[in-house]
């Protein structure tokens, strides 16, 4: 095992690498190429009866093959209603691809792979792309594959549902259930591995890279074991395995990383000069708050109108969790603190808007408590919950709303050992966040222990977003280009750091 942790530390230019709907939503620049060329019919599609047609990939023009393969709902009984998965295949720009193309699994659970990377482009994988094709299948229940879509909010009581850290209100899981014909535990993520192994043996692959983060990591996780014959190499980001209750672990790194964040700012001059008494200000919100929710005017995200809405204790210290997401969303927090003494909740009321919008927008819902009922909340308890909660800063209001999405939801049946750990000897790279208020570099650490062949990689400064500049993307592509995790070079790490904090409003 190959494991590096860096010392000394300066601020690096953002990749972006491990892209997520938080990327979008804390607006993390991430520049996709411009118009590629074509990829003309070839020998593989005509071998395999999978015919792609010239498509062109959202606005920035990417030019990408696309169609679509037929799968069963139920695949067990292999009867029934059937499922179109959205496929996108974007031709190597080089001149001699690899065989092995980059298999994209995107995150959520419930982002599309082929709708998000319309949005923003290949990003950090251009790169990738010269050597390789990037496949992109919108997972069952997202994006165009039978997405499990519904109406979470109606109107103005949409912004006090988010406000109230209700991104899941009982009535809309309600309302969403009864708007599917879907059969929703048909769509976990052991099925939709076995959905892209079928692609790929479809495409006429033998061997694929695959490549995800957060979710989109477990998902990785997940068709490496089931499917491990066909996997040259895993690179995953933000990791949340199968065996450990990520979402319950969560809390306890939400609340580390909030506190590294005021001892970061302590050890700034400029920070420390200008936020002097940060934590305290923090507790005083939160306890005023506590005892009476701010009255907050602000515009309605989509109508523009003005809106009165409340910001309570849990809205508060939610949006500041939201903010650590993003090195420079969460450089903003000493700021956004200070403005709240002073009653400007502003910044949190649209970060919260803005979360609710993307959940709205681009997640599918019912994907996600599909896999979030069934994969994700069994792995701990009521009383887990409350353990793990105390003596926190901060607080996560939202796992103890989804338990009440949960109890509405269907569950699905998973594999036998689903929850045990994932073993393999396929070459694996494994990237956390120093600061990840999710998916701490802990548990990059615990999954490590469990595959023989990988390497770690722990990026200073960084939260669920990764940044890591030029250096970490070269360690991504040496990694893919060579499959193997010896004898990565990563040096470079070391010049990583936070990015420096905002001490002075927009206009200063």
């Amino acid at each position: 095992m190959y494991d590096w942790r860096p010392g000394s530390r300066r601020p690096a230019r953002a990749s972006g690498w491990g892209l997520t709907i938080l990327s979008i939503l804390l607006m993390l620049v991430l520049t996709g190429p411009g118009a590629g060329p074509a990829l003309a019919d070839s020998k593989r599609e005509a071998d395999t009866g999978l015919p792609l047609e010239d498509c062109t990939l959202g606005p920035s023009g990417l030019q990408a093959r696309c169609g679509s393969y037929t799968v069963f709902e139920n695949r067990a009984k292999r009867e029934g209603p059937t499922i179109d998965l959205n496929i996108a295949v974007v031709p190597a720009s080089g001149p001699d691809p690899a065989a092995d193309p980059v298999f994209f699994l995107s995150g959520g659970p419930g982002e599309p792979a082929v709708g998000l990377v319309e949005m923003i482009g290949l990003g950090p994988f251009e790169s990738l792309n010269r050597e390789r094709e990037i496949v992109l299948v919108d997972q069952r229940g997202t994006g165009k594959s039978n997405p499990l879509k519904c109406d979470l909010y109606e109107d103005e009581q949409a912004l006090r549902q988010l406000l109230a850290v209700e991104l899941f209100p009982e009535d809309s899981v309600t309302r969403c259930l009864e708007q599917t014909s879907a059969d929703v535990t048909q769509y976990t993520t052991p099925i939709a591995m076995d959905d892209l192994d079928e692609v790929r043996e479809a495409l006429g692959y033998e061997k694929i890279n695959v490549i995800g983060g957060s979710y989109g990591a477990r998902a990785a996780l997940v068709y490496l074991r089931r499917h491990p014959d066909h996997v040259r190499s895993v690179a995953i980001s933000q990791p949340s395995p199968t065996h450990r209750a990520a979402a319950l672990q969560s809390l306890r790194a939400g609340d580390d990383a909030l506190r590294t964040l005021i001892a970061d700012c302590a050890g700034e001059e400029a920070c420390r000069s200008a936020f002097p008494r940060l934590r305290e200000e923090i507790e005083t919100v939160a306890e005023r708050l506590g005892t009476e929710p701010a009255r907050v005017t602000a515009a309605h995200p989509v109508t523009g109108e003005e809106v009165t809405v409340e910001i309570t204790r849990d809205a508060f210290l939610f949006g500041l969790r939201i903010m650590l997401y993003a090195p420079p969303t969460a450089a903003q927090v000493p700021l956004t603190v200070h403005g709240a003494m002073e009653n400007d909740f502003q910044p949190i009321v649209m970060m919260l808007f803005r979360l609710g919008f993307m959940v709205e927008q681009i997640l599918s819902p019912g994907m996600f408590l599909t896999v979030w009922c069934s994969e994700y909340d069994p792995m701990f308890t009521d009383r887990d919950l409350t353990r793990q909660a105390e003596g926190l800063l901060g607080t996560d209001q939202l796992l103890e709303r989804s338990r009440e999405a949960c109890s509405i939801w269907p569950k699905a049946e998973l594999p036998e050992g689903y929850f045990e750990p994932v073993r393999s000897d396929v070459p694996v790279l494994i990237v956390t966040g120093e600061a990840d208020p999710a998916t701490p570099p802990g548990v990059g650490k615990e999954l490590a222990r469990h595959l023989s062949n990988r390497a770690l990689v722990i990026v200073p400064g960084s939260g669920h977003q990764i940044e890591g500049g030029e250096c970490l993307q070269g360690i991504v592509d040496a990694f893919v280009s060579g499959g193997s995790a010896d004898g990565l070079e990563t040096a470079c790490l070391a010049e990583i750091g936070r990015s420096p904090f905002v001490v002075d409003p927009p206009g200063q």
